[in-house]
């Protein structure tokens, strides 16, 4: 049956007037009460007012090779393609909620109303809240998230790993592009004595262009996969708690020694038993933990600093893993010009009831899976 609607009541107007008032605090809660979305407000990688149907992206992959040049040596120019295409497309979620027709004649008093609709503004907000967050971490690609976000598992997929790896072997594609090291050419050193994944057989991600060759190819499109389980650690055992300062300690050398300033990580999150190894951990050695000031001044009080990265809790995060995010590298993007777009209260006759709506259109884009790092129990 077709809806229709209604000629507007006083109470729909007073409706109109809170829903006005609450539908803000949804998005300002989902970004003020987490501290990896209260960072990328600060940053200003929120993004509005997108359009398309595919957002598509040039990527870099590689560099010109300079030629020595000898004195009246006569120069060789050639025609070079150094990028590829990246492209996703827009994902949607929304949240609903309705008063019936019952209820509004239940609760008719002005007062009463006002109550009525806070409670649907604040039911959506706190789903909206909770699930949104939660998407930031999964992998758009995998079966059943055709229409999910693409969150941090969309390019962490791991290859061929075993026990003394200190690093899993990329094995993913994001945007259309493979992660997997070599996947575009290139070479690496293999000079270690062990490599870091057996399976890999290069230096990598230590080390660097074999025969003083570029290496930018290699791994331009590949993230780091730290195996904290590793018997390859050396530090007496096999448990995040027993390697997590050496993982972290990898972790930002390599970002920062392959990605520049411009990779170097803000953040590392992790779930909550990890985060309370790694401050024992670090308290056991310091006897004291420095608080991390930006964290501090956005209201995260419990965020701590280990050599420049800030350190905690978040509880979207997958149980036995840590991320490690270039936050300049990450833009949430939105099809509205606000992250969350709200309809109603709007009659509907077949269900004899008002709606209310809250809709999210966009994704989440990362300029490249390399300036991102994980770390798991991977073999």
């Amino acid at each position: 049956m077709p809806t229709h609607g209604v000629a507007r009541t006083s109470w729909q107007g007073l409706a109109q007037v809170t829903r006005e008032r609450y539908i803000p605090q949804v998005t300002e809660t989902l970004v003020r009460g987490r501290l990896l979305t209260a960072f990328l407000r600060k940053k200003g990688r929120f993004k509005m007012n997108e359009t398309g149907d595919q957002l598509t992206w040039p990527v870099m992959y590689k560099q010109t090779q300079p030629r020595q040049l000898g004195d009246g040596q006569s120069l060789i120019f050639t025609r070079k393609d150094h990028h590829k295409q990246a492209g996703i497309d827009f994902r949607s979620y929304y949240a609903e909620d309705l008063i019936t027709h019952i209820n509004e004649r239940q609760n008719r008093g002005p007062e009463a109303m006002v109550k009525l609709i806070a409670t649907k503004m604040e039911s959506l907000k706190t789903s909206m809240t909770d699930f949104w967050n939660s998407q930031l971490y999964i992998d758009g690609y995998a079966s059943g998230n055709e229409q999910s976000m693409h969150g941090f598992g969309s390019f962490d997929g791991e290859s061929t790993t075993v026990a003394g790896d200190k690093i899993a072997k990329p094995g993913d594609t994001y945007g259309g592009v493979s992660t997997a090291v070599g996947a575009a050419g290139g070479s690496w050193s293999t000079d270690m004595t062990a490599s870091p994944n057996a399976s890999i057989a290069t230096d990598w991600p230590f080390g660097g262009g074999a025969n003083g060759q570029l290496d930018a190819q290699y791994d331009y499109w590949s993230p780091k996969l730290w195996n904290w389980s590793s018997t390859a650690w050396n530090n007496g055992g096999t448990t995040w708690k027993d390697n997590c300062l050496s993982v972290l300690r990898s972790s930002i050398e390599v970002q920062q020694r392959l990605c520049g300033s411009a990779g170097r990580p803000d953040l590392f999150l992790t779930e909550s038993q990890m985060c309370i190894d790694l401050k024992d951990k670090l308290e056991s050695r310091l006897r004291i933990q420095t608080p991390h000031k930006e964290a501090m001044d956005l209201g995260f009080a419990s965020t701590i600093l280990y050599d420049g990265l800030g350190v905690d809790t978040d509880y979207s995060c997958p149980v036995n893993s840590g991320y490690g995010l270039s936050l300049d590298n990450l833009s949430i993007l939105s099809q509205h010009d606000e992250l969350f777009k709200s309809w109603g209260p709007e009659w509907k006759t077949d269900r004899l009831a008002y709606i209310f709506l809250c809709v999210f259109l966009g994704n989440a884009k990362y300029t490249s899976p390399k300036f991102f790092f994980k770390t798991k129990n991977y073999a």
